[in-house]
C-alpha cells in the first residue's frame, strides 16, 4: 500500500519523483518497502529532519501544506476544494466522522462546517412538515376508523402502522 510521502527541502516529492509540491494532494505516494530500498529514513513527525535530507513520512502524519508552500498555492488549493465541495454537496453518512476528525485528533473545520450546513438544511423544513402532518393525520386516522367499522373487511393494518409511525415522528419534532 502506498502510504508514505517523501519530503525534501520542506516540499513533497511529486509522483515518480517528478518535481516538488507543497500540497499533499499533489504529492506522490510511496510504499514503505520502496522508501527503505531507496535508503530514506521514515520520520514519525513532520519537519523533524534537516532541510537537505530527504525523508519519508506516513501520509496520515503529513500536513495538507508544507511550511515552504507558497501562500498563493495554498489559497488556490483551498479555493479548488471549496469549488469541489460546492459542486458535490456534502452528505452526512457513514464516513462523516472520518472526514471531520483526523487520525491526529485535529478537527477539519471546513468539513465540520459543511456537516453543520447540511444538518441545518435538513432541519429547516421540519416545521412545515410537522404542520402538514398535523393536518393530515386526523384524516388518515378517520379513514382507518372507517375501514375498521365499515363491515366491508377493508385492509387497514398497513395504514394504521404508517399512522402510528407518523404520530411518533410528529411527537419527536414537537419535543425538540
Amino acid at each position: 500500500m502506498s502510504d508514505h510521502v517523501l519530503i525534501k527541502r520542506d516540499l513533497f516529492w511529486r509522483p515518480n519523483g517528478q518535481g516538488y509540491t507543497g500540497v499533499l494532494r499533489e504529492a506522490g505516494r510511496y510504499e514503505r518497502e520502496s522508501v527503505l530500498k531507496m535508503g530514506y529514513p521514515i520520520a514519525q513527525a513532520y519537519n523533524d529532519a534537516p532541510a537537505e535530507i530527504t525523508y519519508a513520512l506516513p501520509i496520515d502524519l503529513a500536513p495538507e501544506f508544507t511550511n515552504a508552500c507558497c501562500v498563493y498555492v495554498q489559497r488556490d488549493e483551498l479555493l479548488r476544494q471549496r469549488k469541489e465541495r460546492d459542486e458535490h454537496p456534502y452528505t452526512i453518512g457513514e464516513e462523516t466522522g472520518l472526514r471531520v476528525f483526523s487520525a491526529t485528533g485535529l478537527t477539519n473545520l471546513s468539513d465540520m462546517q459543511a456537516v453543520l450546513d447540511q444538518v441545518e438544511k435538513a432541519l429547516a423544513p421540519l416545521p412545515l412538515l410537522a404542520a402538514a402532518l398535523s393536518g393530515l393525520l386526523p384524516e388518515v386516522d378517520s379513514e382507518i376508523e372507517q375501514r375498521q367499522t365499515s363491515g366491508n373487511d377493508e385492509y387497514w393494518q398497513g395504514l394504521d402502522d404508517l399512522s402510528a409511525k407518523a404520530h411518533a415522528a410528529l411527537a419527536m419534532v414537537r419535543v425538540a
